[in-house]
């Protein structure tokens, strides 16, 4: 695993005692977020990474702290879930930025290079959609 139980310990130090989660519990959590950033990467680098960089293992710890929270708290602490949302979405634009090159991760080799990947164009010829509006369709 990219992180360890302790790491979301760490992080999550107010853990409600009544939720009784155990490490395994946490576990699962963790093998989550894991799966969920692998999955975004694994077209660009070869996953599981070895040795995840820093910034893995940080989206890792905030994507795990992600479902946690989101499991434990969205029923009872609405509000919880907008700060909760600002770490999915932070962590969601950190992988796609990683995913397009934008990123670079230090020491380890993409599995091909950025500028491969993407969508081919289809444009051949004349450019017939613009937004000139006094253009005649």
């Amino acid at each position: 695993m990219y992180i360890e139980v302790e790491d979301i310990k760490q992080v999550m130090r107010s853990l409600p005692t009544s939720s009784k989660l155990s490490d395994q519990d946490i576990s699962f959590f963790i093998e989550t977020a894991q799966a969920h950033v692998d999955s975004f990467l694994s077209e660009v680098y070869t996953t599981p990474f070895l040795v995840p960089p820093p910034i893995i293992k940080k989206i890792t710890l905030d994507l795990a702290v992600y479902y946690l929270t989101d499991s434990l708290y969205t029923s009872f602490q609405p509000n919880a879930q907008e700060g909760n949302q600002v770490r999915l979405q932070r962590s969601t634009e950190l992988l796609r930025d990683i995913r397009n090159g934008d990123i670079k991760l230090v020491g380890v080799e993409p599995i091909k290079p950025f500028d491969a990947i993407g969508y081919g164009s289809t444009f051949e010829g004349e450019v017939f959609f613009t937004i000139d509006p006094d253009k005649e369709w």
